[in-house]
C-alpha cells in the first residue's frame, strides 16, 4: 500500500493543472484508451471497511448499425473473468483499480447510442466466492491467513500481498474454516487481532494501519478541497472494552481498555457524555492465552468503535492518489472540522458531464 505524502501544488503540476482528464483501460492484457473509444461514464469505489471494491464502466459510441457489430471487436474484448485495470490522471495516469469484470450488459435502443457496460470487483470477490472447508493443524492465525491470501495472489486476482503479522495472529490453533467464505473468516481473524483487511489498487492489505497517521495529503477549502461535511454521533460510542479468554492451565483471563490511542486533538464520545462511561462491550476471544493479548486486542477494538464517533464526507478534483486506509488533513473550515481524520472509503468518477471527481468518507476518534 502506497505510503507516501503528496503535496496537492506538486500534484497540480504533474497533471498539468487538473485540466483534462484521461483513462486507459487494461482488460485481459488488451488496452482501451479512452481518447479513442468514448467512455462516458467510469466509477470506481475503494473501500477499507468490510465491503468489496468495485468498477463500473460504459462504454458508447463504437457500434456499426450499418453492419451491426461492435468496433475494435469490444464484446469479445469485454468478457466476464478478465482482469480488469483502470488507470486514470490528466495525461499521466496512475492505476486505481486492479480486479475482474464480474458482470457485462449491452444495451440496445431505436432512440440512443448502444452502450456495453460492465461492472468489476477487486481480489475480494474471489474470496467471498471461495467457502470450500479448510482444516490447520497447529498452524499460527497468521500463517492460515497468510496461505489464503497468498493464493489469490498467485491466481491473479490481485497483485501482491501487504501482509504484517501481529504478536495476535502468530497464537497457534487448530482451526477448522467452515460455514463461512474465505472473506467472510479472513475479517473475523483481524477483527479479533486488530488487523485491518481490505484491497487497494490491486494490493490484499491485512495489516494494522490505525496507527499509521501521517496524512497522505492536506487538502484546503476554497482551493483544493471542493465541499466537506462532519458530523458527531454517539449511537456506537462505548466507555470500556473489556475482552476474555482462557489460559495454557484453564484460568479465566480479561483485558480491558478505556480510551483510544489513537491520535488527534478534542474529547472522546465519553469525555463528551460522561454516561457513555459506563457503557461496556465484553468479547470472549478464543486462542488468546495471556492476559497482555486480551489487553492489545480490546485496545485495538476499542480504537475501532472510537472511530465511529466522528463522520465526515467530501469532494475534490479527481486525485488518483487519493486511496483509503491512509489519513487526510483538511483546512480552512472551523477548528473542530480542521483535523486529520482516517480515510474509510474513496470513489474516483469520471464523467463527460462533471469531468474527474473524487468523493471520500472519513472517521476520527476525538472532536474539540
Amino acid at each position: 500500500m502506497d505510503k507516501a505524502t503528496y503535496d496537492f501544488a506538486v500534484l497540480e503540476k504533474k497533471y498539468n493543472g487538473f485540466l483534462v482528464p484521461s483513462v486507459k483501460l487494461i482488460i485481459g492484457g488488451t488496452e482501451i484508451d479512452a481518447t479513442e473509444v468514448p467512455v462516458p461514464t467510469i466509477t470506481v469505489d475503494i473501500d477499507a471497511g468490510k465491503s468489496a471494491g468495485g468498477a463500473h464502466v460504459t462504454i458508447e459510441g463504437m457500434y456499426d448499425l450499418e453492419n451491426s457489430k461492435w468496433l475494435e471487436k469490444l464484446l469479445d474484448t469485454i468478457e466476464i473473468g478478465k482482469t480488469l485495470e483502470i488507470h486514470a490522471g490528466y495525461g499521466t495516469k496512475k492505476l486505481i483499480f486492479f480486479g475482474y469484470i464480474d458482470s457485462v450488459t449491452v444495451n440496445y435502443s431505436g432512440s440512443a447510442i448502444p452502450q456495453i457496460t460492465f461492472t468489476g470487483i477487486d481480489a475480494s470477490g474471489y474470496l467471498m466466492n471461495s467457502d470450500t472447508t479448510k482444516y490447520y493443524e497447529k498452524k499460527t492465525q497468521a500463517a492460515a491467513a497468510k496461505e489464503i491470501l497468498g493464493t489469490c495472489v498467485s491466481k491473479g486476482y490481485a497483485k501482491k500481498l501487504d501482509f504484517t503479522d501481529s504478536d495476535i495472529l502468530e497464537v497457534k490453533s487448530e482451526t477448522t474454516k467452515k460455514e463461512m467464505s474465505d472473506f467472510e473468516w479472513l475479517s473475523l481473524i483481524a477483527e479479533r487481532s486488530g488487523v485491518n483487511f481490505f484491497v487497494v489498487q490491486g494490493v490484499l492489505v491485512y495489516k494494522k494501519v490505525l496507527n499509521s497517521t501521517s496524512p497522505i495529503i492536506t487538502l484546503k477549502l476554497g482551493s483544493s478541497l471542493l465541499s466537506f461535511s462532519r458530523s458527531k454521533s454517539t449511537k456506537a460510542q462505548i466507555g470500556k472494552v473489556v475482552v476474555k479468554s482462557i489460559d495454557k492451565d484453564g484460568k479465566s483471563i480479561n483485558g480491558e481498555a478505556t480510551s483510544s490511542t489513537l491520535s488527534g486533538s478534542g474529547k472522546e464520545a465519553a469525555g463528551t457524555a460522561s454516561e457513555f462511561k459506563t457503557v461496556t462491550k465484553t468479547i470472549e476471544v478464543l486462542a488468546v492465552d495471556t492476559a497482555e493479548l486480551c489487553k492489545k486486542i480490546a485496545q485495538d477494538l476499542f480504537n475501532k468503535y472510537s472511530l465511529q464517533y466522528i463522520s465526515g464526507s467530501g469532494r475534490c478534483i479527481g486525485i488518483p492518489e487519493l486511496i483509503p486506509g491512509r489519513y487526510i488533513k483538511l483546512e480552512g473550515m472551523d477548528k473542530a472540522s480542521n483535523a486529520t481524520y482516517f480515510i474509510d472509503k474513496v470513489s474516483h468518477k469520471i464523467s463527460a458531464s462533471e469531468g474527474y471527481i473524487t468523493e471520500f468518507s472519513v472517521k476520527g476518534a476525538k472532536s474539540q
